[in-house]
């Protein structure tokens, strides 16, 4: 069984670090946060971005995020290549639930003013802050 203390400093997670840490955080993450009206969205572990949307599993590019939320699917994906830390996972958990809570209609808008002006990714930036609570 891996431990919480063995994984917090590797640089290479494997998908079922990861997964470990997901069945933690994710339940703690769902009671501090109220859910959006989707409900609470399940959570995927992928290769790459271009490995879930090719279906091709070894397909990698050279732009990968760390996480998304889909809106469409009410889904958020975790990248395993950029989920080097339990502290980036929990970060990145946190950060696409937030996107989850939000109304898509106000992010369409919100995009217009550019990543670092978006009132919704400033939100989800300041609750990433509070990941130790969800070690």
């Amino acid at each position: 069984m891996i431990k919480l203390r063995d994984i917090l400093n590797e640089a290479k997670l494997s998908k079922d670090d990861i997964l470990a840490v997901v069945n933690r955080s994710y339940p703690k993450i769902i009671k501090a946060y109220k859910p959006g009206k989707r409900g609470i969205p399940k959570v995927e572990i992928h290769r790459s971005i271009h490995a879930r949307l090719s279906g091709v599993e070894d397909m990698m590019g050279e732009e990968n995020p760390h996480a998304e939320y889909d809106w469409d699917k009410n889904k958020i994906y975790l990248y395993q290549p950029r989920m080097t830390s339990v502290e980036q996972i929990i970060r990145s958990l946190i950060h696409e639930y937030i996107h989850s809570t939000q109304d898509i209609k106000k992010m369409k808008k919100n995009r217009e003013l550019g990543y670092d002006n978006d009132p919704f990714e400033k939100e989800a930036h300041r609750a990433e802050r509070n990941w130790k609570k969800f070690i």
